[in-house]
Parts: structure tokens; C-alpha cells; sequence
């Protein structure tokens, strides 16, 4: 017959001794966290590459609903955000002039809030007023053709869009996407 007290001697050894235990956690430790910086930075790319989206998006609709004729007169149609049994239309609209530039603001959705100061797109807006993206369009005549002004076509218009993310923070601090393009009048 065997004594009791070396059956929970051998029950202690077969246990792990507090060294292996912290040997180990420091390996699984070593093994998880550069798994979980990945994890991390990459939920930092996919909310850049949303908003990187959201702001393409927008501004093919400012392509798109912008209409110019020969004179440089740019129109941009926009559904303004009133309640929702009062939707009115509202347009933006910009008039070459030299150069001019006008600034708006958009909610979460792309919806046209209405027209802001330089002021409120250099130092942000209020989170109040509902604004998420700070716009500055401008209109030019296009720089690049080739021959003097004179042989120039006059129908040819550089529009240059920048969006700007969050609305409520200082330019320097926000997210700036540009979007230039060419617009040829009829």
C-alpha cells in the first residue's frame, strides 16, 4: 500500500510551475500585440478610405450637377436640406470673374447645407450647424492651352474642388481632399 501523502506530491509536479506560466503569457503577449496594432491601423485606413469615398462621391455630384456657359457663368443645383415637408431647392452659383472662389457646406449625407464665409472654412464650423464637409469651389479660365489668350478657346473652364473633413475643426486639422477638373461650355 502506497502512502497518501506521494500521491499529492506527484499531483503537485503535475501542475506548471509559475516560471512556464510567465514564460508563456509572455510569448502569447510577444505573439498578440503587433496582431493587434494590424488590427488597429487597419481600422484607421478603412475610416480614411470612407471618408476618402464619401468626398469622391461628392464631388462627382458638383461635377456633375454643375452646368457653365461661354461667359464663365457656373450653375450648381442642389436640394437643400429644409424639413422634410419643406424641401427647397437651393443654388449655388459662380460667376467668372477673374477668379472667384465661393465656400459651402455639406452634411454626412452630401446634402448642400448652404453657403459659408472664408472665415468659417478656414476656422471651422460649429457641430451645431450639422456641417461635415467644408467645400471651396473655384472657377478659373483653363491655364494650359496651349497659344496666347487671344487663340485661346474661350469655352474651356478650370472648376477646382476642395473638401475638406471634419468641418468642425481648423484647416489644418482636417482632412483635405482636391478634385480639379475641366468644364467646357457649349
Amino acid at each position: 500500500m502506497e502512502p497518501i501523502f506521494q500521491t499529492e506530491n506527484r499531483r503537485a509536479k503535475a501542475g506548471f510551475s509559475l516560471a512556464e506560466v510567465t514564460l508563456s503569457v509572455g510569448i502569447v503577449a510577444s505573439v498578440l500585440l503587433p496582431i493587434l496594432g494590424l488590427l488597429v491601423g487597419g481600422a484607421q485606413l478603412e475610416t480614411t478610405a470612407q471618408d476618402r469615398v464619401a468626398a469622391a462621391d461628392l464631388a462627382m455630384q458638383l461635377v456633375e450637377l454643375a452646368t457653365v456657359d461661354p461667359s464663365g457663368h457656373l450653375e450648381v443645383h442642389f436640394i437643400g436640406s429644409g424639413s422634410s415637408q419643406d424641401e427647397t431647392k437651393s443654388v449655388l452659383e459662380l460667376s467668372f470673374s477673374g477668379s472667384e472662389v465661393k465656400f459651402a457646406s455639406f452634411d454626412l449625407n452630401g446634402s448642400y447645407l448652404g453657403e459659408i464665409t472664408e472665415g468659417d472654412f478656414q476656422n471651422g464650423m460649429s457641430v451645431d450647424r450639422g456641417a461635415l464637409y467644408l467645400a471651396k469651389l473655384e472657377l478659373n479660365q483653363d491655364e494650359e492651352s496651349s497659344g496666347s489668350v487671344q487663340e485661346r478657346p474661350k469655352s474651356l473652364w478650370e472648376y477646382r474642388i476642395t473638401l475638406e473633413t471634419p468641418a468642425t475643426g481648423a484647416s489644418q486639422y482636417r482632412e483635405r481632399f482636391v478634385f480639379p477638373t475641366r468644364l467646357a461650355a457649349p
